[in-house]
């Protein structure tokens, strides 16, 4: 079976699906609030990826920032 799964940047209107997440991953050692999430997004876009099936974000994944 194949799931059309898309990756593409984070966007400002995924944020509230992006809480829900960060919400349900109980072993997070970081958890970010809306605040830093809006912060990534606005700032470092590119290395804020998601996935999603549907039109549904399913995962993100943040690469390092390097100052």
């Amino acid at each position: 079976m194949e799931f059309p799964i898309k990756i593409r940047e984070a966007q400002q209107s995924d944020i509230d699906q992006i809480c829900l997440i960060q919400e349900s991953i109980s072993s997070s050692l970081e958890i970010m609030n809306k605040e830093i999430i809006e912060e990534r997004i606005r700032n470092h876009a590119g290395t804020f990826l998601l996935a999603s099936l549907d039109d549904q974000v399913i995962a993100y994944i943040l690469a390092d920032r390097k100052s």
